[in-house]
C-alpha cells in the first residue's frame, strides 16, 4: 500500500476541528498495524479536549445565561452580573469590587469580560436602551440571543435545557446562522464504511458529544 492510496481510501466523521486536527494523522496510519493504535489515541484525545470545554469558564457562564432566561432569549447585562456574583451557586467565588473571582479559574470575571463573551463567543445582538428614573436618564445594555445560534452552544457545552425554557418554544430570540467556521459537530468519531468499531481506551465518549469551536469576529466589546 502507498500513503497516497490510503490518503484516498480512508474517511473518518471528524469534523471541523477534529477534522483539521487528525484527519491526516489518521489517513497516514490507515490499512497499517499502527492504526488501531492510533485511532485510540486520537479519541482519547478528542474526548479530553470536547470534556475540557464542557468544564470551561465559558460553559459555566453560558449554563448560567439557560438558567436566566425566562419569556424571551435576552439577558439584561446588569441584572445578569447581579444573579452571577450574588445569587447563583453553580458558580462559586468571590466578589472585590468589581471583580468577580471565580475559585475554579485563574480567569476574573467583570461586567467588560461578560460583554465580549456575550458578544464574540455567544453572537447576542446588543442593545442599548435608555429609562428615565426620576430626573435622571440611565442607559441600560441587554443582549438578545439568537435561537439557532442557542441550540448549537447547548451542543457545543453540553449543557441541559429545563422542559420549561423558552428556548424549548424555539420564540423570544432572533433568528440568524453563526458566524465563521463555527460548527463542529460530532456524531461518531469514524466512519461505520471505512473503519470497524473498537472499544475505546480511558475515556468514554458522552452520548450527546458535539463541539462548536471558537469564531473570531469583528464586533465591537463594550467598554
Amino acid at each position: 500500500m502507498t500513503m497516497s492510496k490510503g490518503l484516498d481510501n480512508f474517511k473518518s466523521n471528524l469534523k471541523k476541528r477534529d477534522q483539521e486536527l487528525w484527519e491526516d494523522f489518521l489517513s497516514i496510519t490507515y490499512n497499517t498495524k499502527y492504526f488501531d493504535s492510533c485511532r485510540d489515541v486520537v479519541e482519547y484525545y478528542t474526548r479530553q479536549r470536547h470534556q475540557n470545554i464542557w468544564n470551561s469558564l465559558e460553559a459555566k457562564i453560558f449554563k448560567l445565561i439557560i438558567d436566566k432566561f425566562q419569556d424571551t432569549l435576552s439577558i439584561r447585562l446588569e441584572s445578569f452580573w447581579y444573579y452571577l456574583t450574588q445569587e447563583q451557586g453553580d458558580l462559586a467565588g468571590i466578589l472585590d469590587k468589581e471583580t468577580f473571582y471565580p475559585h475554579e479559574f485563574t480567569k476574573k470575571v467583570t461586567r467588560n469580560f461578560l460583554s465580549k463573551l456575550f458578544d464574540e463567543k455567544f453572537q447576542a445582538k446588543r442593545i442599548t436602551k435608555y429609562e428615565t428614573i426620576g430626573d435622571r436618564k440611565h442607559q441600560r445594555t441587554e443582549y438578545l440571543f439568537d435561537y439557532k445560534i442557542i441550540q448549537k452552544l447547548v451542543q457545543k457545552y453540553n449543557v441541559e435545557i429545563p422542559i420549561d425554557s423558552v428556548i424549548l418554544s424555539g420564540e423570544g430570540g432572533t433568528s440568524g446562522e453563526l458566524l465563521g467556521n463555527h460548527v463542529d459537530d460530532v456524531d461518531h468519531l469514524f466512519s461505520k464504511q471505512s473503519v470497524q468499531k473498537v472499544t475505546p481506551i480511558a475515556i468514554q465518549t458522552p452520548q450527546n458529544s458535539h463541539e462548536i469551536d471558537n469564531v473570531e469576529t469583528s464586533k465591537g466589546v463594550e467598554k
